[in-house]
């Protein structure tokens, strides 16, 4: 059988092409599903390692119950001790200068250390934000933090506009659980993990945290059954139209949620980060990267790290992402692990974000996590902490919630 020889030249590269990375190719698993534009970019513009995407629901808990045959993994939740032991060391990478450890933020990249090993880097994080139409202020805030106290002297002046039929309602913190916990954070409940790999907080604090919203609710809304009522007139419409409404004045999210909205209905909206003191918590999902022990491609990962962490990497990585009209925000959907490039690129693709990258002394990032927190505190703790705000008698402890939901996890 004879070919033509343009027919002969696809065929060759065909097969070549099926070998050429073979043994220099690197799994990359991951849940984040911008990746697969920055692995794009990645591989277009070198030919000696190749990146190949596998996607994983849960990338940290797979790896410490299965072990994985991935070269990289990317996602939330690598803190925690299980975890965090699954991979290897990348010390040498910033010693040696492969990565530059100064362009890093400082507490940021210590999250990462375990005895002096980096082991995991960071990739993004984000942070939590109030949101409000400014024309509704009798007084604009200055900072780019909005305390707690500022928030509630704003809300008594707004809420006077309907008294006594209750038309706006200013804020209303169980209707944004995310909230509470934030709250709760900022006034030193702590959770973190313990060695045992155990969840530990302070119950006093959480504790007052729930009698503050208590004590606004009464003060400040009129109670919870007023509370509930103006919720089952209007909150059936999306935050935006509530915001540029009038019907409320806040609603809390994180600086993603911020920016999902399309920008003709937030042309009229701002935000501030919420915090205290010029203190503001990280979210505590953030994005790292590690080097699972068991890789069998540590050269390619090394080379991938080594790429992407670079500053004109991270700008376009992020100019990809707009190029391809991703709703996705920043890098993989928070801000850069670089302050330098959140000051430099950040503003020119998101306009409304110059002035409010906050310093990094601003920035309280989180303790290491339980490896199940995230099911903790979606299933057990937010719905305790509306349940105990909601309600006038005595505080339940949440230790016993939390027994009950352990005993249920090993029915």
């Amino acid at each position: 059988m004879k070919y033509s020889v343009p027919l002969l030249f696809l065929f060759i590269f065909i097969v070549s092409s099926c070998s050429f990375f073979e043994g220099k190719t690197a799994v990359l698993c991951t849940n984040r599903s911008e990746f697969s534009a920055y692995t794009e970019v990645y591989n277009a513009h070198q030919n000696e390692y190749h990146i190949e995407l596998q996607y994983c629901e849960n990338p940290g808990k797979s790896l410490a119950q299965n072990g994985t045959s991935a070269d990289l993994v990317i996602g939330e939740g690598f803190t925690s001790n299980e975890i965090i032991r699954q991979f290897q060391d990348c010390s040498k990478l910033l010693e040696e200068g492969l990565i530059d450890e100064e362009l890093f933020y400082t507490q940021l990249l210590k999250i990462g250390k375990r005895e002096e090993e980096q082991l995991i880097l960071p990739v993004s994080f984000s942070l939590p934000v109030v949101m409000f139409k400014t024309e509704n202020f009798s007084e604009q805030p200055e900072s780019i933090v909005l305390t707690l106290d500022e928030m509630r002297r704003e809300c008594l002046a707004f809420n006077e506009q309907s008294k006594p039929r209750r038309q706006v309602m200013g804020f209303v913190s169980w209707w944004f659980p995310e909230f509470l916990y934030t709250q709760a954070e900022l006034h030193s409940s702590n959770f973190s993990e313990t060695e045992g790999g155990q969840l530990t907080w302070n119950q006093d604090n959480l504790e007052n945290t729930i009698k503050n919203f208590r004590t606004w609710s009464e003060e400040v809304n009129g109670g919870i059954s007023a509370e509930r009522d103006f919720a089952d007139k209007y909150l059936y419409d999306p935050t935006e139209k509530l915001l540029n409404n009038g019907r409320i004045l806040y609603a809390f999210g994180d600086v993603r949620d911020f920016f999902s909205i399309p920008h003709e209905k937030r042309q009229d909206l701002d935000f501030r980060y919420a915090g205290e003191n010029s203190r503001i918590p990280v979210r505590d999902g953030i994005v790292f990267l590690g080097i699972p022990k068991r890789a069998k491609n540590r050269k390619a990962a090394v080379d991938f790290i080594t790429w992407f962490f670079q500053s004109e990497t991270q700008g376009r990585c992020i100019d990809t992402s707009h190029f391809k009209r991703m709703r996705t925000f920043g890098i993989a959907d928070g801000f850069c692990p670089f302050p330098s490039v959140n000051d430099k690129f950040f503003p020119q693709y998101y306009p409304d974000i110059g002035g409010r990258i906050p310093p990094e002394e601003f920035l309280k990032f989180p303790e290491p996590l339980p490896t199940d927190w995230p099911e903790i505190k979606e299933e057990v703790l937010l719905p305790w902490m509306v349940k105990e705000v909601t309600r006038s008698n005595s505080i339940s402890r949440f230790d016993g919630e939390l027994q009950k939901w352990v005993l249920q996890q090993s029915e």
